[in-house]
């Protein structure tokens, strides 16, 4: 999806774990390794954009996965719902240049399966990969520090949900 403002752009990305693996697609136009993310569209909330992008990145439909966040229960009523809570959110230059910024919502997910679908149109690669695969590829530069640092965070976060289930 174009940039919808010249400022501000808000995406949704999806870190998903499965057997304490991350998925990762490899983006074409970052030329890095990344979750599986996009733009929120006009018609849709942050939450919808990622399901809508993580399928259409990773072939993962919304029943093989389970989200974790807080939606704090509150019940919808006529014109109002309550979304979960993202994992976390940033603010980042688009593709490293200053001048265009995405805000950033992202979800924490763990996958009932590994089977994934490299979708060849969004990315040249996709796959699973463990704390010490990423830590390496952050070390040849093709994993950002800032993705380093919430894979990092969203694996210590679906262990201690692990944990409490």
């Amino acid at each position: 999806m174009p940039h919808i403002h010249d400022l501000y752009d808000f995406t949704a990305s999806a870190y998903i774990i499965h057997s304490d693996h991350i998925l990762l697609i490899h983006h074409k136009v970052f030329d890095s390794w990344v979750a599986p993310g996009g733009h929120v569209e006009l018609d849709e909330d942050p939450v919808q954009a990622m399901w809508r992008e993580t399928e259409e990145e990773t072939g993962l439909a919304k029943d093989q996965l389970r989200l974790y966040g807080d939606s704090n229960d509150i019940p919808a009523t006529k014109g109002f719902y309550t979304l979960p809570l993202p994992f976390h959110m940033f603010v980042v230059d688009y593709n490293g240049k200053p001048g265009h910024k995405h805000i950033d919502f992202s979800y924490l997910l763990e996958a009932k399966s590994d089977k994934i679908k490299h979708a060849e149109r969004e990315a040249h690669g996709i796959g699973w990969y463990s704390m010490d695969q990423v830590k390496a590829m952050h070390k040849e530069g093709t994993v950002s520090d800032a993705v380093l640092s919430r894979v990092s965070h969203a694996v210590v976060l679906a262990k201690a949900q692990a944990a409490a289930s």
